[in-house]
């Protein structure tokens, strides 16, 4: 399709991901739910139906990436200074995004969690978290793009498995 006709495969790649975001939230709610309930918390195929708890859980996501990039947009300036201000900028983000990370998993179980008690929770993990909640999925960005690049379809489609495996991972 992109050789036929590329501005209609753009806008048909925006329509994929926009309809992926719904189809990941489920599925990490459903892994996380696996992980930490056990076979009996989630629907026998997997993945449940699209409930409170799945409009939590996006909130929550989207919630957690506006102030991460907050953060990072105040600190953007010290980018004047090279790569060490853009260093401490995406550190600022990063920093907040994965503070705010760790309340996904208890939205994934219906824990009745707040604001302040998903800051409390980050306390202490400092680089540990950081690794988990942002050099992971990093990493696998850095490794997908090349494979999302590729000619040939079989390495194309084994990125997109790679790409759900993060996004349950994530």
């Amino acid at each position: 399709l992109e050789a036929v006709n590329p501005a209609l495969a753009e806008s048909l790649g925006v329509g994929v991901l926009v309809l992926m975001i719904p189809l990941q939230i489920l599925l990490a709610v459903n892994v996380q739910r696996l992980a930490l309930l056990g076979p009996a918390a989630v629907p026998p195929l997997g993945v449940g139906r699209w409930g409170w708890r799945e409009w939590r859980y996006l909130g929550w996501t989207w919630l957690q990436w506006l102030l991460a990039s907050f953060a990072f947009l105040t600190l953007a300036p010290l980018g004047a200074f090279g790569p060490p201000g853009w260093g401490v900028a995406v550190a600022g983000g990063a920093f907040v995004a994965g503070r705010l990370s760790l309340m996904l998993p208890g939205i994934a179980v219906d824990r009745p969690l707040d604001f302040r008690s998903a800051w409390r929770r980050g306390e202490g993990a400092g680089v540990r978290l950081a690794v988990i909640a942002v050099g992971v999925p990093l990493a696998g960005l850095l490794l997908l793009f090349p494979l999302g690049a590729a000619e040939l379809l079989p390495v194309r489609l084994f990125g997109s498995f790679l790409s759900l495996l993060l996004t349950c991972w994530y």
